[in-house]
């Protein structure tokens, strides 16, 4: 789960809907979630009823049609709108279909936060092509920015960026690594796997623009271990390829 908004960050849960596992992002006023089917705004209320949600998702992404996924954010309607929504095309002259499943891009208004206007771009990469869909989440990123003329943008996602996936000769040639103005907030040395026989940063949060970066709570871009906090086997949180999903908070102006 993936903890936006207030100083002190709500604990993480995972949920099973359907007989599927599920790993969400909760923020205080919005939760990010990449699903195979949609996670209805319903399921947040049931476990936060003391507010209203609402859901904004992408179509169902995909090369195959046997598999394919959707991008799903899940925001606190009180305190948090959509401005705006963008499926990118994935038609860059060039470099065509790059994506196994095209970033959905979400442009949010949270007016009780330190920014209060951002944009967030989802994305999970196919493991075997990694390095092409980080280094082409670059152009993504340009393309939105000049599109809604802001800086603030954050990336973020299962980005299968560590370890065999994502091997270090590699990252010379990934433009979303080399560009300075980015910064990465989960660190390589983190452990974002369920597995006790893996340790690989795979999921990740990275962040455009100083004033972006200086509105996130030091040190609070981390993995929720769910197997620790809720004293689960791996058996119980392993469910295909789940990982530890990673959360940070932004400053707020309130002080609840």
């Amino acid at each position: 789960m993936h903890s936006m908004f207030l100083k002190s960050p709500e604990p993480s849960e995972a949920y099973r809907v359907d007989g599927r596992a599920w790993s969400v992002w909760r923020g205080c006023s919005l939760w990010i979630v990449a699903l195979t089917h949609l996670l209805s705004a319903s399921l947040c209320c049931r476990f936060d009823p003391k507010h209203q949600y609402k859901s904004v998702s992408s179509e169902r992404l995909g090369r195959s049609d046997s598999y394919q996924e959707q991008y799903v954010f899940i925001y606190r309607s009180s305190t948090t709108t959509v401005m705006d929504e963008y499926q990118y095309p994935d038609d860059r002259p060039g470099d065509e279909d790059a994506f196994s499943r095209e970033p959905f891009v979400v442009r949010f208004k949270a007016p009780q936060t330190a920014v209060k206007e951002f944009v967030l771009i989802p994305q999970h990469t196919t493991p075997t092509n990694t390095t092409k869909e980080l280094d082409a989440l670059y152009d993504v990123l340009q393309q939105v920015r000049k599109m809604w003329k802001t800086d603030n943008v954050m990336l973020l996602g299962d980005f299968n960026a560590d370890c065999s996936y994502l091997p270090k000769k590699n990252r010379k040639n990934v433009r979303l690594i080399t560009d300075t103005s980015l910064s990465w907030l989960i660190p390589d040395t983190a452990d974002t796997t369920v597995r006790s026989t893996t340790s690989c940063a795979y999921d990740r949060i990275v962040v455009h623009g100083e004033t972006f970066d200086r509105a996130i709570v030091p040190s609070s871009a981390k993995a929720f271990n769910f197997q620790e906090e809720y004293g689960l086997t791996e058996k119980q949180v392993t469910f295909k390829k789940t990982k530890n999903k990673t959360k940070k908070s932004l400053k707020s102006h309130l002080h609840n």
